[in-house]
């Protein structure tokens, strides 16, 4: 065997020619982008603890159900629907905020498909946000906790689907220059 060539058998070292660069594909990160990735994840969050909270309060539910009428655009919920529409509300919230914690950890990970997702699960959450303030005036007209935390929601979902349309270069791959 001859000094220094390895001994036969074994695979020898590959070493990167001078200059070396990866070439594996590069992200920009967009500000907005990463702010409404935030903002889903926190949302997510919020609506876990919610739909936690929910569970234990079965009892507080079914009177608020017996106690309320609700006087929707001029027509009055009665308790069957308001029973099929809050009964469901904690497993939702559960599913939408384990989805939404999801969808905001991937977008940090600039995956296209988690992008796609996110709109269209804020367009329903601007449905919902709509729907919230439209509840919440019809609880209680003017300034209330309820109404606040319904614009909130709004507006937060407002955000999150213009920044991930405007965002666009945040999950679009580059590859540098050979």
């Amino acid at each position: 065997m001859q000094p220094g060539y390895p001994p036969q058998g074994y695979p020898q070292p590959v070493y990167p020619p001078q200059g070396y660069a990866p070439t594996g594909p590069m992200y920009s990160t967009s500000a907005l982008v990463a702010v409404a990735g935030l903002l889903l994840a926190v949302f997510g969050l919020i609506a876990i603890v919610a739909g936690v909270w929910l569970l234990g309060q079965a009892d507080e539910l079914r009177q608020f159900i017996q106690r309320t009428s609700i006087n929707f655009f001029g027509s009055r919920l009665d308790q069957e629907t308001l029973r099929a529409i809050l009964s469901p509300m904690p497993g939702v919230l559960l599913i939408w905020g384990a989805l939404e914690v999801i969808l905001g950890a991937a977008i940090f990970a600039h995956k296209g498909w988690a992008r796609a997702i996110a709109v269209l699960l804020s367009l329903l959450g601007i449905l919902v946000g709509i729907a919230g303030v439209s509840f919440a005036l019809a609880l209680a007209p003017g300034a209330s906790p309820a109404l606040i935390a319904a614009m909130v929601i709004l507006l937060g979902y407002a955000f999150i689907v213009l920044a991930l349309i405007a965002g666009g270069s945040h999950f679009r791959r580059r590859y540098p220059q050979r």
